[in-house]
């Protein structure tokens, strides 16, 4: 039974792991989002910055952003 539950915690710790490996953190996220605030300024608002930070940390180099004005962010 203690093998079964040590087996069990271990699968979960590799998944969350896994799952969790190509995005920023928050410091770094907010460092990218500040540079791409500085280039697109007109284009930037509050929940923009917002959307971008929490996309810049889910996928890190990953996150796009789409050509509108205000800028939209996902996953590739």
């Amino acid at each position: 039974m203690k093998a079964l539950i040590w087996l069990a915690l271990t699968f979960v710790g590799l998944v969350a792991v896994a799952s969790c490996g190509s995005g920023k953190s928050e410091a770094s996220a907010t460092e990218s989002c500040n540079k791409q605030r500085e280039a697109q300024r007109q284009c930037f608002n509050a929940a923009v910055f917002a959307a971008c930070v929490k996309c810049q940390e889910e996928c890190g180099n990953d996150c796009l952003q789409t050509e509108t004005c205000p800028l939209m962010f996902h996953c590739r």
